[in-house]
């Protein structure tokens, strides 16, 4: 089948819907979509009987400003930008900005997520489902039940093969708010609400989740809300501010609230840095609330961390992981084993993140700062590498960063020799401040 480009939203949300753009066709976005004129949009593959099985290149082009709001007088409970994903089914390469995803369906099923409402296999002996490199940035998810920031829940019927993935996540991102509301408030998480054989790595989630949930059990995690087996979780983090308006019945986990089972379950390298309601701290583990079964040999958590002073909650974790405080967890010797040449990168006062990973590059680069709105404070100084195709690598990673009508950018060096982290670190910590942006 012969891969299709789409240049604008009518184009987008028309698959599926045309014969000549089928739900299981190839995919590739021609030009950044904004998406703001598009009006009474509904998901694609909204009724959720056939699942998209196709791929969807973004090709590193934004889509903004979109819109989907699923309501009483729509059939379905499932909404997102596919209402379902199926097996095999392939979306990457997508920057999502300023889009928002509302489910206001009155019943207790109502699912939302960004980049899916569900990724749903009938048969668990199939192609995984794979989201990567996609990442969102001023987004809002909400549902009366289910919302997680890029997926609603992943799930299937079938339990003969616990070894195979439902859904593959790495690279992937999601900075905005989730949220629940009324009475139907089950699960929330930063990035998947409910979660079955899921593997996810070199993924983040921040921002804020909340919910208005008064009362049924609600289930608050800041990276996943609830696993239910399979999980593996690599090289993961969140920084999420849980804004919880009662603490009636409601559980906060700060990388997963509660995990059924310790089958096939191996979390390494993760951490958290989330701010809990003082209210509900009781309620709330710092990496986990909740476990089924901690006596279960498949459970694997290896070199987590958490941070306890931010989050409150000082011994609690139901995986046994403890807590570190704020200055242990913004400093490099705190995390042993792991990788701070090519994945990991951090500067003296803060967290860890990807963003400074890719250091020992010997080709030209240059560091860059940017501020939203052209307000507030400048940002730690982002490293983009000029590779050999200079300035498009260059827009390719500005693209990554954001868009040029909302931030404001200054160039802080170009450097053609090769990088170590110490070097870069003790050149960001040498800046001078008087730098005038030109």
């Amino acid at each position: 089948m012969a891969i299709i480009t789409i240049n604008t939203a009518e184009e987008l949300f028309n698959i599926g819907i045309d014969v000549a753009t089928p739900i299981d066709g190839d995919y590739v976005l021609g030009q950044d979509i904004d998406c703001s004129a598009h009006v009474d949009t509904e998901a694609i593959g909204s009724n959720g009987d056939v699942p998209f099985t196709g791929t969807f290149d973004g090709n590193n082009h934004k889509i903004s400003n979109m819109t989907i709001a699923q309501t009483d007088a729509r059939v379905s409970r499932i909404v997102g930008l596919f209402a379902v994903l199926g097996a095999g089914a392939v979306v990457k390469n997508i920057v999502f900005e300023s889009c928002t995803i509302t489910n206001t369906r009155n019943t207790a099923t109502t699912v939302s997520g960004l980049i899916a409402g569900s990724c749903i296999q009938l048969n668990a002996t199939v192609n995984p489902s794979i989201i990567t490199d996609c990442s969102a940035t001023d987004c809002s998810i909400s549902a009366n039940a289910i919302a997680g920031g890029l997926v609603g829940n992943v799930k299937t019927s079938d339990l003969s093969n616990l070894e195979t993935p439902l859904l593959q996540m790495s690279k992937s991102s999601f900075s905005g708010t989730v949220e629940t509301r009324d009475i139907y408030s089950v699960a929330m998480g930063g990035l998947i609400a409910e979660a079955s054989r899921v593997e996810m790595s070199k993924c983040y989630a921040l921002g804020t989740i909340t919910t208005s949930n008064y009362f049924v059990n609600c289930w608050i995690g800041g990276l996943i809300g609830q696993a239910f087996d399979s999980l593996r979780m690599i090289n993961c983090y969140c920084q999420m501010n849980i804004d919880v308006q009662t603490d009636y019945n409601t559980r906060i986990g700060g990388l997963i609230c509660r995990i059924f089972s310790g089958v096939n379950t191996e979390i390494t390298n993760c951490y958290t840095a989330n701010t809990f309601p003082r209210a509900v701290v009781a309620k709330a583990g710092g990496m986990c609330f909740l476990f089924g079964d901690i006596t279960e040999p498949e459970l694997y958590v290896t070199d987590c961390h958490w941070d306890s002073d931010i989050s409150g909650v000082v011994t609690r974790d139901e995986l046994g992981v403890t807590g570190q405080t704020t200055s242990l967890m913004q400093n490099q010797d705190t995390f042993e084993n792991w990788d701070f040449v090519s994945i990991w990168g951090i500067l003296s006062g803060n967290y860890p993140n990807f963003d400074l990973a890719i250091i020992a590059a010997p080709e030209p680069f240059l560091l860059l700062e940017y501020k939203n709105n052209n307000v507030g404070n400048w940002s730690t100084p982002r490293f983009i590498s000029l590779g050999k195709t200079g300035d498009a690598s260059l827009i390719k990673s500005l693209r990554r960063l954001g868009s040029y009508e909302t931030r404001q950018y200054r160039l802080t060096w170009i450097v053609d020799v090769p990088m170590t982290l110490a070097l870069f670190q003790e050149l960001v910590e040498g800046k001078e401040e008087d730098t005038d942006g030109s």
